[in-house]
């Protein structure tokens, strides 16, 4: 609702001091507007000015309105790339009968539906991302994306940019505004594989995002706020890290609000692995499993 125009000053000499001219949209204060000029101001030039206002808050809601419109297709874009490669990623599953795997999946079923962090400690190959991925499956964000991060395969000049996003022109080869990995997580899960390579200058930075929801884009002051549960992994010691000073100690404890440990081996699988495998491999290629022994499996040709 356009504001009723200011009152006239009792003389034309105090008329000449500069008006200011609220822009609003809904509500909403989005600027000032002000004028000067050597003539007094008369009502008439008031009306005027609130028109012009008006005019100049839609035209700044609209910009913005366009900008965000801009963003989200961006995000939306990225997310349907990242899950598309997903998808081309092929099988995965925790299977086997086990005590340390059934262990592990009652521990997983504890943990997943709650928002901590969860940092998973185990050798390399040992089945990390899918414990990761098992924790995602079963929590309130499984309907968003689970964003995986390998921290030893990103470059350090390019660390801040892979999580946090660039704006154009920022640096060089930064031809055009790029989202980072904390973005395109907004609303699911961050997997951030090998966290101890994080180098030490750097871990401030993600100590704030997990701590505020806070992040700026590189070459940005805009502060961005994001919802993003955090599932980190290492095959290293990491206590050993915080005591050797290669870790913070405060971002140790952020990560490690339930930690999970992965042992070596798990025996009593191969079956449940093979038999999973073969129905994949089957599906995938169009036949039929009829059926499956330990020793032999047959299958029927394609329809």
């Amino acid at each position: 609702m356009p504001l009723p125009a200011p009152p006239l000053p009792d003389s034309p000499l105090q008329s000449t001091a500069s008006p200011a001219i609220p822009l609003i949209f809904r509500e909403e204060i989005l600027g000032v507007l002000g004028a000067f000029g050597r003539i007094p101001f008369h009502e008439e030039h008031f009306k005027w000015l609130r028109v012009f206002a008006d005019q100049a808050a839609v035209s700044i809601a609209n910009a913005r309105a366009f900008e965000e419109i801009h963003a989200l297709e961006e995000q939306l874009k990225q997310e349907n790339d990242y899950l598309r490669s997903e998808v081309n990623e092929g099988f995965g599953g925790l299977l086997g009968q086990s005590p340390a795997l059934k262990t592990i999946l009652s521990q997983i079923e504890l943990v997943a539906p709650t928002e901590a962090s969860v940092l998973i400690l185990g050798e390399s190959g040992t089945g990390k991302e899918l414990i990761a991925r098992a924790l995602h499956d079963r929590s309130n964000r499984a309907q968003r994306a689970l964003v995986k991060v390998n921290r030893a395969s990103i470059p350090r000049e390019l660390f801040e940019s892979e999580f946090f996003g660039h704006a154009k022109g920022s640096f060089t080869g930064a031809l055009r505004d790029r989202i980072g990995r904390f973005q395109l997580a907004d609303g699911g899960t961050l997997f951030l594989d090998e966290i101890a390579e994080i180098p030490l200058e750097l871990q401030s930075k993600l100590l704030r995002v997990l701590q505020e929801g806070q992040f700026e884009r590189v070459g940005e002051d805009r502060t961005r706020q994001v919802s993003v549960r955090v599932i980190a992994a290492t095959n290293r010691n990491l206590e050993q890290e915080v005591d050797a000073g290669h870790f913070r100690r405060d971002l140790f404890f952020r990560l490690s609000v339930f930690p999970l440990k992965v042992l070596t081996h798990f025996t009593g699988t191969s079956t449940g692995a093979a038999l999973s495998f073969t129905r994949n491999t089957t599906n995938f290629a169009g036949w039929v499993l009829l059926a499956f022994r330990p020793t032999t499996c047959t299958s029927s040709g394609p329809s």
